[in-house]
C-alpha cells in the first residue's frame, strides 16, 4: 500500500475563518495546468459558498477531453458526447481562461445549479483550443484520506494520510 503524507500548518482562527479547498489526492490523472486551474477556480467558488471540494477523477477525463474536442472541432459550444459515467457536465467557449469559465458558469442557472451540487464529489475536465469541458461525478476512484488533528503550541496541525 503507498502511502503520502501531507501536513500543513494553520493559526486556529485561520482555520475557522478562511477554509480554503484543497485536492484529496496527490494523482490528478495527467491532468493539465489549465485543466487543474478550472477544477481550482469551481472549488474556489464552492468553498465561498460552504460546500465541500469536488476532487480531480481520471475515470471521468478522457469523457470530459472528448467533449471539449469535439466542441473544438465542431467550432461550436455544447454537449456532443455521452456522459460516460459522469452524473453532469458544463461547457464554455473562452479564451479568458479558467476563471472566467467559472464566472461564465457561475452566471449561467443550469451550469451553476451543476457546477454547486451538493451531491457532488469529483470532477475531470478537458480543454481544447478554449473549449472547455467539466464533467462532475457523485464516486470517484481517488484516494482516500485519513484525516488528523492536533493543535501544538496554539496552531492547528493537519495531516492527511493518502492510501490506496
Amino acid at each position: 500500500m503507498k502511502r503520502i503524507v501531507v501536513s500543513f500548518c494553520v493559526s486556529i482562527t485561520a482555520f475557522v475563518a478562511n477554509f480554503t479547498c484543497f485536492a484529496l489526492t496527490d494523482d490528478t490523472g495527467g491532468m493539465s495546468g489549465e485543466e487543474m486551474a478550472v477544477i481550482d477556480a469551481i472549488n474556489e467558488l464552492r468553498a465561498q459558498r460552504g460546500l465541500s471540494c469536488l476532487q480531480p477523477a481520471d475515470h471521468m477525463l478522457s469523457g470530459a477531453r472528448q467533449s471539449a474536442n469535439a466542441q473544438a472541432h465542431r467550432r461550436q459550444c455544447g454537449h456532443f458526447v455521452g456522459l460516460q459515467g459522469a452524473s453532469g457536465e458544463i461547457c464554455a467557449q473562452t479564451s479568458g481562461g479558467a476563471r472566467h469559465a467559472a464566472k461564465m458558469w457561475l452566471n449561467s442557472p443550469d451550469h451553476r445549479r451543476i457546477m454547486l451540487s451538493t451531491s457532488a464529489a469529483c470532477i475531470s475536465v478537458g480543454v481544447v483550443n478554449g473549449y472547455y469541458a467539466a464533467r462532475v461525478g457523485r464516486g470517484h476512484s481517488a484516494k482516500r484520506a485519513n484525516f488528523q488533528a492536533a493543535t501544538q503550541d496554539g496552531i492547528r496541525i493537519l495531516t492527511l494520510i493518502f492510501s490506496k
